[in-house]
């Protein structure tokens, strides 16, 4: 193909990833309350599922001008990407997350939410630290010695984040609102329940150690 021919294809090309990325922020403008038509990656006018069209709305009637490629469409149903492959097979597109329109030798990003892991809802002894998350990202897990464990799974390329929880199996729910500890109280961090009372000492739930001595009931009722 000419070097003429090449550029004239790829305007075209750029120009058409414009009015498709225009029609599904009209779309998402037009619909607050609903999310995107979810997909990893969808060749438009081919294997995108009807709602992508509908949303594309008088957009979805345009196609590359080589027929043997196709724009595509992908989104985590919060933000999305709209690519064409270029003459010299760069990827060029745009991408709701950052609002830019980008040339790349890489495919483009695909927004993926944060989604919780089997760790979720479980009762752990121990901090959890696998299965945190089954896409994204986890956080540090939180609630050293509380009642519950918690992360955040963070998205990529825009994705969503949530916040998940695992509860601590060292505390027992009495179903009245509120939790009690399952074993006397031990100093986080220390097995030797014996020492000289510090503020800064964390009560802790769990088997091991010596129960927390030499301590007020008054500092006992602050501490729990």
């Amino acid at each position: 193909m000419s070097g003429a021919s090449s550029a004239a294809n790829d305007s075209r090309r750029k120009a058409d990833i414009n009015q498709l990325s225009k029609a599904i922020m009209i779309h998402k403008t037009n619909h607050p309350d609903a999310l995107l038509p979810t997909s990893s990656g969808c060749s438009i006018g081919t294997d995108c599922p009807n709602e992508v069209m509908e949303a594309l709305g008088s957009a979805s009637v345009l196609r590359d001008p080589d027929s043997t490629r196709h724009y595509s469409y992908s989104s985590d149903g919060q933000d999305y990407v709209i690519s064409s492959l270029l003459s010299n097979e760069d990827n060029y597109f745009f991408d709701s997350s950052t609002g830019t329109y980008s040339t790349s030798s890489s495919n483009p990003p695909i927004p993926g939410n944060g989604v919780c892991g089997v760790a979720n809802n479980t009762n752990s002894y121990d901090i959890p630290t696998t299965n945190l998350c089954s896409s994204g990202t986890a956080s540090e897990v939180g609630g050293d010695g509380g009642i519950s464990y918690t992360w955040i799974c963070s998205g990529e390329n825009g994705g969503n984040e949530d916040l998940y929880e695992a509860d601590n199996s060292n505390w027992i729910d009495t179903g009245l609102c509120f939790h009690i500890m399952k074993y006397e109280a031990k100093i986080q961090g220390n097995n030797d329940g014996n020492q000289t009372y510090s503020s800064s000492f964390v009560p802790e739930s769990r088997a091991a150690g010596t129960p927390w001595v030499n301590i007020s009931q008054t500092n006992a009722i602050a501490e729990c």
